[in-house]
């Protein structure tokens, strides 16, 4: 009954490139499982990370953020998985009025 907060966290790094399609497909097939009070949130990671997206109910919103995320122009090489799992907690620390489970998720 609780709500669900849930961060995708999305390696768009160089070694992903052939694979960011896939990444969309999953994703929004995580989406389709959410309730409409739940929310969600969009992270990117390579060397650094950036958030694409805060947490919201509006789906749509979600999915737009996920088809921007995934078209980068420039694909580095790197992967500091550990520290955008850091960002993540951060950004759950820093959102403001969340209630529920928390939850995030890497593709």
């Amino acid at each position: 009954e609780e709500k669900l907060n849930l961060l995708l966290l999305l390696d768009v790094s160089g070694s992903m490139k052939f694979y960011l399609e896939q990444v969309g497909k999953r994703a929004k097939g995580i989406l389709d499982l959410l309730r409409p009070e739940d929310r969600a949130g969009v992270m990117v990671f390579t060397k650094d990370t950036d958030y694409f997206r805060p947490f919201t109910a509006d789906k749509d919103r979600v999915v737009f953020a996920l088809d921007q995320a995934l078209r980068p122009t420039d694909l580095p090489s790197g992967t500091a998985i550990n520290a955008a799992l850091v960002d993540a907690s951060e950004a759950f620390r820093e959102a403001r009025g969340l209630s529920g489970y928390r939850s995030v998720i890497i593709l």
